[in-house]
């Protein structure tokens, strides 16, 4: 992938032109001379669109930046060029709905940061869609009522979190639905 000429191009064709000279777009370069990242770089601190790419030439993320700190939209792919993740930022925080998924396109999870910390309902699937679990956070730990389930979907365990603690009674299923036992 040292066809950067190409790739310059790509990004101006994309993104539209930088403002006559004012910011020139810089490159980084791994140690083979492939290359990284291409972006703008406003008073020295990166600024806009910055694209990043695997040692293979695939996509790896493309990040806004506002005066060298995460701000805006984001996404990051697999190793496969596959989109795994989409996120929020406002100034190096992650706020906001986020989503990750499988190579497939099938969501892994999806919740909200504030703050940067897990807040408010989760969802984690497994790769076939199902649920695998649902939950709250408060202030980045896991609290309120939270269950998880088997693969096919049915119900395999529910109880309480409080600041991160499991507490209360939690009730534990068989693959029938049938309560197998009840903890503490």
């Amino acid at each position: 992938m040292k066809c950067i000429p190409y790739m310059l191009m790509l990004f101006f064709s994309t993104y539209g032109c930088l403002a006559q000279g004012q910011n020139q777009p810089d490159t980084l370069f791994y140690d083979s001379g492939d290359m990284k990242a291409i972006g703008a770089m406003l008073g020295g601190e990166k600024h806009g669109l910055w694209r990043y790419f695997y040692p293979n030439g695939n996509r790896n993320a493309e990040l806004e930046f506002h005066q060298g700190k995460l701000h805006g939209f984001q996404r990051y792919y697999d190793q496969d060029g596959n989109l795994s993740g989409e996120e929020n930022w406002e100034n190096d925080l992650q706020q906001d709905t986020t989503k990750n998924y499988y190579a497939d396109g099938t969501v892994r999870r999806k919740g909200v940061f504030h703050q940067g910390v897990y807040e408010g309902l989760w969802i984690y699937y497994y790769p076939n869609g199902e649920k695998q679990q649902v939950g709250a956070y408060k202030d980045g730990l896991p609290h309120g009522d939270w269950s998880f389930y088997y693969e096919n979907g049915d119900l395999k365990q529910t109880g309480k979190y409080q600041e991160g603690e499991m507490v209360g009674k939690w009730y534990f299923y068989d693959e029938k639905g049938k309560v197998r036992k009840r903890r503490y």
